[in-house]
């Protein structure tokens, strides 16, 4: 998986950058299989003129097998913004290819009942199962 990290009104330092990669690492285990598959994240300050509140922020823009996702969390620290964006979008990531798993093995249960002979409708129509 390609990763871009970039940092929006604040100095990327390395401890952020290995941060970012570490938390990220995860999800390049969600995308073994798909070729072009790409992470983009942007962290930084919402403002320079705030001082307190939810003035940190991370994005997180995600493409696996052509399916995009993408999360912004804004939180007071900019390391736990990190850590929701990454819990949101790796569940939903997660949901996806599980969905789309299930999808693929229900169609070859039905491929596979269908060359054994039987296949729903069969006894309805008189035929032997």
């Amino acid at each position: 998986m390609k990763t871009n990290i970039k940092a929006t009104s604040l100095e990327m330092t390395p401890a952020i950058a290995d941060y970012i990669k570490s938390k990220i690492s995860y999800l390049d285990k969600l995308a073994v299989g798909y070729e072009n598959s790409l992470a983009e994240v942007e962290v930084g300050k919402i403002t320079n003129h705030h001082k307190n509140g939810e003035v940190m922020f991370a994005e997180i823009n995600l493409t696996i097998d052509g399916k995009f996702f993408r999360q912004v969390v804004n939180d007071n620290d900019l390391y736990a913004a990190i850590d929701q964006a990454k819990d949101k979008i790796e569940r939903d990531a997660f949901s996806y290819l599980k969905k789309k798993n299930h999808l693929l093995r229900r169609g070859g249960r039905v491929v596979k009942n269908f060359i054994k002979g039987f296949y729903p409708g069969r006894k309805e129509k008189g035929l032997p199962s």
